[in-house]
């Protein structure tokens, strides 16, 4: 988690601004981050994600493990996506999703093991937490933390941080398979 925090004190810095302005930008309570900052406790995957919606030029990757670069390839150019292109992206689903279902981290968890083809006992082993508590997060029963996806980013780098956290784009790093 300590990189976690480096990292979002990086991008603080990099963005000119301060802690409670990070925490009013992606609406959490004043002290949500700069507690979690101090104390290095872990915090909610719901600030998590929306940070990354709030700056998408920053690479999820980057930000949860502090690998890759800071800002994703071309960030530094103009912005050229639609303002909403999570909105747009969800849509193209919605006839065999429910959308709600796209925004949820724990069923992506779920798709890790049908994808990958291993029980929910090797992914709960993988991340270093019961069998239980894995299906509590798939189940949607309870938030996963950001240090599970952290660790997750460690274990297994070809799986595509914006789409574990957002459902954008494809599971897998391209980078990283070919």
């Amino acid at each position: 988690m300590e990189k976690f925090f480096n990292n979002i004190s990086q991008l603080i810095e990099n963005e000119g601004i301060n802690v409670t302005s990070l925490e009013s930008e992606i609406g959490a309570s004043q002290g949500v981050l700069s507690r979690a900052i101090r104390k290095h406790s872990s915090i909610s995957v719901e600030w998590v994600i929306k940070l990354l919606k709030k700056y998408p030029k920053y690479n999820a990757n980057w930000l949860l493990t502090g690998k890759g670069n800071m800002l994703k390839d071309g960030a530094d150019a103009p912005y050229l996506e639609p303002v909403n292109w999570i909105k747009d992206d969800l849509s193209r689903y919605e006839g065999s999703h429910d959308r709600a279902a796209l925004e949820r981290v724990g069923l992506r968890l779920d798709e890790i093991c049908k994808v990958r083809n291993i029980s929910y006992d090797t992914l709960a082993s993988i991340l270093g937490i019961k069998r239980a508590t894995l299906l509590i997060y798939i189940a949607g029963n309870k938030e996963v933390p950001a240090s599970l996806l952290e660790t997750l980013m460690l274990k297994m780098p070809e799986i595509n941080p914006m789409w574990l956290l957002l459902g954008y784009g494809d599971i897998f790093n391209k980078k990283i398979i070919q």
